[in-house]
């Protein structure tokens, strides 16, 4: 019984992580594209928000992320 959940877990982290690691490039793909945009305004209370500190800081973490995710699955596919 324990060995069964031993070999589904190793099954599942993997799945998950390339999981994480799919999600992670399609939010790298729109944080490029908000960082095109200088700033987003609304056209009731005229308010400007300026978009690119926050659109660098998660993109910074969004690659991170990707990195280590993937240095994982490079170990774990050149382990086994």
């Amino acid at each position: 019984m324990m060995f069964k959940i031993i070999t589904i877990e190793k099954e599942l982290v993997v799945s998950y992580s390339i999981l994480l690691f799919l999600l992670n490039v399609i939010s790298i793909y729109f944080l490029i594209d908000l960082l095109n945009h200088e700033m987003i305004t609304d056209n009731f209370d005229k308010k400007e928000t300026y978009t690119r500190g926050i659109a660098v800081f998660l993109f910074i973490t969004a690659l991170s992320n990707l990195l280590f995710v993937s240095v994982y699955l490079m170990y774990r596919t050149q382990r086994t």
